[in-house]
Protein backbone atom coordinates (compact mmCIF):
# COMPACT_ATOMS: atom_id res chain seq x y z
CA UNK A 1 0.00 0.00 0.00
CA UNK A 2 1.29 3.25 -0.92
CA UNK A 3 1.44 6.65 1.51
CA UNK A 4 -0.97 8.46 0.46
CA UNK A 5 -0.62 11.46 2.62
CA UNK A 6 2.28 12.15 5.22
CA UNK A 7 0.44 13.59 8.07
CA UNK A 8 -1.72 10.51 8.49
CA UNK A 9 1.60 7.75 8.10
CA UNK A 10 2.70 5.37 10.35
CA UNK A 11 5.80 2.48 10.74
CA UNK A 12 5.82 -0.03 12.43
CA UNK A 13 9.78 -1.52 13.17
CA UNK A 14 10.62 -5.38 14.83
CA UNK A 15 13.78 -5.47 16.70
CA UNK A 16 14.97 -7.69 13.59
CA UNK A 17 15.17 -4.60 11.49
CA UNK A 18 11.82 -5.55 9.90
CA UNK A 19 9.67 -2.05 9.25
CA UNK A 20 5.71 -2.11 7.43
CA UNK A 21 4.17 0.95 6.47
CA UNK A 22 1.45 2.34 6.66
CA UNK A 23 -1.19 5.37 5.67
CA UNK A 24 -3.59 5.12 8.53
CA UNK A 25 -2.48 4.85 12.59
CA UNK A 26 -5.22 2.65 13.47
CA UNK A 27 -4.18 0.22 10.09
CA UNK A 28 -1.13 -0.15 12.18
CA UNK A 29 -2.38 -0.93 15.51
CA UNK A 30 -4.81 -3.59 13.41
CA UNK A 31 -1.75 -5.10 11.66
CA UNK A 32 0.44 -5.08 15.21
CA UNK A 33 -3.16 -6.74 17.18
CA UNK A 34 -3.62 -9.45 14.64
CA UNK A 35 -0.12 -10.79 14.03
CA UNK A 36 0.39 -10.83 17.80
CA UNK A 37 3.08 -7.60 17.78
CA UNK A 38 4.26 -6.64 21.08
CA UNK A 39 3.59 -2.98 22.43
CA UNK A 40 6.92 -3.39 25.17
CA UNK A 41 9.01 -4.90 22.21
CA UNK A 42 8.04 -3.15 19.02
CA UNK A 43 8.69 -0.16 18.11
CA UNK A 44 5.76 2.37 16.82
CA UNK A 45 6.29 5.66 14.85
CA UNK A 46 4.03 8.23 13.46
CA UNK A 47 3.69 11.47 11.84
CA UNK A 48 2.99 14.29 13.68
CA UNK A 49 -0.02 15.89 11.74
CA UNK A 50 0.58 19.34 12.67
CA UNK A 51 3.92 19.72 10.61
CA UNK A 52 2.90 17.03 8.20
CA UNK A 53 6.52 15.42 8.00
CA UNK A 54 8.39 14.94 11.19
CA UNK A 55 8.40 11.15 12.42
CA UNK A 56 7.89 10.92 16.20
CA UNK A 57 8.07 8.15 18.29
CA UNK A 58 4.07 6.56 19.24
CA UNK A 59 4.72 6.20 22.51
CA UNK A 60 5.84 10.05 23.00
CA UNK A 61 2.47 11.07 21.57
CA UNK A 62 -0.91 12.63 21.65
CA UNK A 63 -3.63 11.18 19.87
CA UNK A 64 -7.13 12.70 18.34
CA UNK A 65 -9.92 11.61 16.26
CA UNK A 66 -10.30 14.20 13.48
CA UNK A 67 -14.37 15.34 13.20
CA UNK A 68 -14.58 13.76 10.22
CA UNK A 69 -13.06 10.54 9.25
CA UNK A 70 -13.55 11.06 5.56
CA UNK A 71 -10.53 13.75 5.75
CA UNK A 72 -7.71 10.49 6.70
CA UNK A 73 -6.96 7.84 3.78
CA UNK A 74 -8.27 4.70 5.60
CA UNK A 75 -11.15 6.46 7.45
CA UNK A 76 -9.88 6.20 10.75
CA UNK A 77 -9.67 9.79 11.16
CA UNK A 78 -7.06 9.04 13.71
CA UNK A 79 -4.21 11.55 14.09
CA UNK A 80 -1.08 12.20 16.21
CA UNK A 81 0.70 14.95 17.80
CA UNK A 82 4.32 15.54 19.27
CA UNK A 83 2.51 17.30 22.52
CA UNK A 84 -0.83 17.58 24.06
CA UNK A 85 -1.67 21.53 23.33
CA UNK A 86 -1.83 20.74 19.81
CA UNK A 87 -3.87 17.68 20.22
CA UNK A 88 -6.21 19.39 21.99
CA UNK A 89 -6.88 22.24 19.72
CA UNK A 90 -8.18 19.29 16.97
CA UNK A 91 -9.52 17.04 19.53
CA UNK A 92 -13.10 15.83 18.69
CA UNK A 93 -15.16 12.51 19.76
CA UNK A 94 -15.46 9.33 20.45
CA UNK A 95 -11.80 9.95 21.27
CA UNK A 96 -12.39 13.10 23.17
CA UNK A 97 -9.54 14.54 25.03
CA UNK A 98 -6.15 13.54 23.20
CA UNK A 99 -4.98 9.94 24.38
CA UNK A 100 -1.75 8.08 24.88
CA UNK A 101 -0.14 5.80 22.99
CA UNK A 102 -1.19 2.85 25.80
CA UNK A 103 -4.64 4.24 25.95
CA UNK A 104 -5.13 3.68 22.21
CA UNK A 105 -2.98 0.27 21.84
CA UNK A 106 -6.31 -0.70 24.61
CA UNK A 107 -9.08 0.39 21.99
CA UNK A 108 -10.48 -1.52 19.71
CA UNK A 109 -9.47 -0.31 16.48
CA UNK A 110 -11.61 -1.84 14.22
CA UNK A 111 -14.27 0.01 15.09
CA UNK A 112 -12.40 2.72 14.47
CA UNK A 113 -12.46 2.75 10.28
CA UNK A 114 -14.79 2.25 7.46
CA UNK A 115 -11.86 0.42 5.82
CA UNK A 116 -11.37 -2.10 8.52
CA UNK A 117 -10.69 -4.69 6.36
CA UNK A 118 -7.77 -3.69 4.57
CA UNK A 119 -4.69 -3.70 7.25
CA UNK A 120 -2.41 -4.82 5.10
CA UNK A 121 1.36 -2.56 5.62
CA UNK A 122 3.91 -1.75 2.85
CA UNK A 123 7.44 -3.16 3.25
Amino acid sequence: MAISERRYAAELAEQDGTVYKFDDIACMLRFAHAHAKEASTARFYVTDYRTGKDWIDARQSYFVKLATSVSSPMASGLVAFRNTNDAAHVSTKPLGSPITFDQLWAQDMNAMSTNASNTQPRR
